[in-house]
């Protein structure tokens, strides 16, 4: 019954993203598409959805944003923000997650931060639980106190290099 429900999803993801049906997986026993973002590197910005990554040629829209080619975003409100390399996003805006004071903080374009609340998926298949439990490829860990995750999956050394 589970690989049924986990074929109808893939099925289901086929027909709206062949690219993301074929990125795929399951994690905790839950079907997970991957996350769609953006991704500054070497200067220039790339779409990242799953497996694929493309370069932007042309301003793209993500979300609320427009991204150019450059890395530069166009905000709904006409503020502008600039990603600089090693910089991403998902396509919802979240920036990064880090945790402080017991709690998942999310950094969003545009310098707001809040408390988690639902778990995310980055753009690595890494699943991240209000609790700052990181699920994905290999053992399960868990963000500490200063410790910081980007949209990209990469995760920072706390302050006090843990």
């Amino acid at each position: 019954m589970k690989n049924d429900l986990f074929e109808l999803a893939v099925a289901l993801a086929l027909l709206s993203s062949p690219a993301a049906a074929m990125s795929a997986h399951k994690v905790d026993g839950k079907v997970m598409l991957p996350s769609s973002g953006v991704v500054m590197k070497s200067g220039r910005a790339v779409m990242v959805q799953g497996d694929s990554a493309n370069a932007i040629e042309k301003e793209i829209a993500l979300g609320d944003a427009k991204v150019a080619a450059n890395g530069k975003i166009k905000l709904r409100n006409g503020e502008s923000v600039q990603l600089k390399d090693g910089d991403s996003l998902l396509s919802n805006g979240l920036m990064s997650l880090t945790k402080s004071g017991g709690k998942v903080m999310a950094l969003w374009l545009g310098g707001q931060s809040k408390p988690l609340t639902k778990e995310v998926l980055l753009l690595n298949g890494t699943k991240v639980t209000p609790a700052g439990r990181l699920v994905g490829k290999g053992p399960a860990k868990t963000l500490q106190d200063g410790q910081t995750i980007k949209a990209d999956g990469t995760l920072e050394k706390s302050p006090a290099g843990k």
